[in-house]
């Protein structure tokens, strides 16, 4: 049976609420197809060994991710499948030790993850295609893919079930061999990262350091970073770390006159594993502009620039926020790298309704025009003899989530309640339903028609 999930993500239309993002999978081996996938992936998809599958991205979908446990001559059995697959972009990637399965940590953190010996990843034709057209910082392809199109890639686990020197490769298919032996290390070396710092706009070499933060979760929310290791790179920008400690950490690509970029991040607790991290650096250059709420300068504006992604490239991660408070005449600037992002505004009680604008920088500094938002508090009523783990309630624009419209999700607090900021002005459905749920779990729609500076308390009542 098909389950749906939330996970938190953020809204990039108005941009000015988190919201959940809904994510699907199954447990188990129930046969699955789509019509846009290559012919011959459903059968390498849809083998007994696969333990569960799910599918995203958030927010657009189409990429399908099995996750499977069996032998090498299980696994010898997908590759026959997997060479005969009608697609000229696949591969096959070779990994050290185990990885566990998503979907099923997902399902259930109280449990020991449980790992997977392969996992095969398959797009669905027309999803990718609209995805990878998608706006700064949400397109999810991968910018070296988009010019042989949607990639099908089973990664192979050498640590769990797999006799690696057993394993028939089939002819023909590219492999990516990520292990230590491949790249002259061994077990000794620990976790290895290796990489290349590289100006963005002259593709040439560069020197500076690699910054390893140790990322750690306190309980008030957030993460809090400790400097871990520091490497210099040669002269010719390449870099090499050894012995990764066990942890959660992200890597930080420095030099002086450039802007900082976060290239990566590692999770392991005792393994030996090779990876490989691309390292472009970017000068900065300015955005500027003023903001605007009903025909006057807004001041204490917070204007942010966010998902900038360079042109053919990756989106650019930094330590820093790319943002500024507008001042009494609204104006603002901003040193950011170059490249396309999309423009956010926050102050409460005012917001930009309608698709988030999208700027290429460095550009003339232009207006940006605000009014005034609504405020809904939500309190559900449990009229049942059992109250769900986790109930959350959504708020839906009248025709539909669809670009360029402004929709949240929530999920309640101990008092049994949420809270909605800076809502646009609008119509809306207020729904309610647990976490996961099935479509007769929600409950009846109230429909909602705000204006700005509204304040509005509805109630949720949930009697099965």
């Amino acid at each position: 049976m098909r389950i749906l999930l939330f996970a938190t993500a953020f809204v990039l239309c108005s941009l000015t609420a988190p919201a959940v993002a809904l994510i699907t999978g199954s447990d188990g081996d129930e046969p699955v197809d789509n019509p846009g996938w290559p012919v011959g992936a459903a059968e390498a998809f849809n083998v007994r060994q696969r333990i569960a599958y799910w599918v995203g991205p958030p927010f657009g979908g189409g990429q399908y991710h099995g996750e499977f446990r069996g032998d090498t001559a299980a696994l010898n059995e997908v590759l026959d499948i997997f060479g005969d697959i009608r697609n000229d972009n696949k591969r096959i990637v070779v990994e050290e030790g185990t990885a566990p399965s998503g979907w099923l940590r997902l399902r259930d953190r109280s449990k020991e993850p449980v790992q997977c010996d392969w996992k095969l990843m398959v797009w669905d034709a027309a999803s990718w295609k609209q995805l990878s057209g998608m706006r700064a910082g949400l397109d999810p392809t991968d910018p070296a893919d988009r010019a042989k199109g949607p990639p099908t890639v089973l990664t192979i686990y050498t640590g769990g079930n797999i006799e690696w020197d057993q394993v028939k490769l089939p002819e023909g298919v590219e492999v990516v061999d990520n292990r230590l032996s491949a790249h002259g290390f061994t077990e000794q070396d620990g976790y290895v990262c290796q990489g290349q710092l590289i100006d963005l706009e002259s593709d040439q070499p560069i020197a500076g350091k690699l910054v390893v933060e140790l990322m750690e979760a306190p309980k008030t929310g957030g993460y809090k970073y400790t400097q871990a290791m520091e490497v210099d790179t040669e002269d010719d920008g390449n870099w090499t770390i050894k012995n990764v400690p066990d942890g959660r950490y992200r890597l930080i690509a420095e030099s002086e006159g450039y802007v900082p970029r976060v290239v990566g991040h590692v999770s392991h607790e005792g393994s030996a594993k090779w990876r490989e991290f691309a390292c472009r650096l970017a000068k900065p250059v300015e955005f500027a502009g003023r903001v605007v709420a009903n025909g006057k300068p807004a001041a204490d504006v917070n204007v942010r620039l966010i998902g900038i992604t360079p042109e053919g490239g990756r989106r650019y991660e930094s330590t820093h926020q790319f943002d500024a408070k507008s001042d009494a005449q609204g104006t603002f600037r901003i040193e950011v790298p170059p490249g396309k992002g999309v423009v956010g505004l926050f102050k409460e009680g005012l917001v930009r309704p309608g698709l988030a604008p999208e700027v290429t920088v460095p550009s003339e500094p232009v207006d940006w025009e605000m009014t005034g938002s609504a405020q809904v508090t939500v309190i559900v009523i449990f009229e049942t003899t059992e109250v769900p783990k986790q109930y959350m309630v959504e708020l839906e624009p009248e025709g539909g989530n669809k670009v360029g419209s402004w929709g949240g999700s929530a999920t309640i607090d101990e008092k049994n309640q949420c809270v909605f900021k800076n809502v646009p002005p609008g119509r809306y459905y207020l729904v309610g339903h647990p976490n996961p749920y099935s479509e007769d779990e929600k409950t009846d729609a109230v429909l909602l028609d705000l204006k700005g500076g509204d304040k509005v308390l509805n109630t949720i009542t949930v009697s099965q």
